[in-house]
């Protein structure tokens, strides 16, 4: 992370450049949702991300990949893509992930604890 910090500071950026590299900061105080001694988050309302129309009709499939923050309040923060598929597709997943409720994860004190986590949504065309 000191590298991402020195890097951050030592090049000429723009607003979303920026942005990035502040999630990628941020990000790094908080301990990884399958850490020793934390129990991961579980799901507990997560309504599957709409298929657009635009990616129906070109008949994308993929999967999105998004780093998410599970706060102990059991919801999502910080959600940034992290694996590309279609710009609608990604915004429809953190969307959906933005209002998904969890039980949150416990640290070694054996209280909420925020985690970082990847969640991976996936768009598939049944046949």
């Amino acid at each position: 992370m000191q590298t991402v910090a020195r890097l951050a500071e030592s090049l000429p950026t723009s607003a979303e450049t920026e942005t990035q590299f502040s999630n990628v900061l941020s990000a790094s105080k908080y301990a990884d949702a399958e850490a020793v001694g934390y129990t991961p988050p579980a799901c507990i309302h997560c309504p599957m991300p709409e298929y657009t129309d635009a990616a129906f009709s070109s008949r994308t499939q993929g999967s999105v990949m998004l780093n998410v923050i599970i706060e102990p309040d059991g919801r999502a923060h910080e959600i940034a893509v992290a694996k590309h598929l279609r710009a609608d597709l990604e915004a429809s997943a953190i969307k959906a992930v933005g209002q998904w409720a969890f039980k949150p994860a416990t640290g070694t004190d054996g209280k909420p604890a925020a985690v970082k986590m990847l969640i991976e949504i996936d768009f598939y065309l049944y046949r």
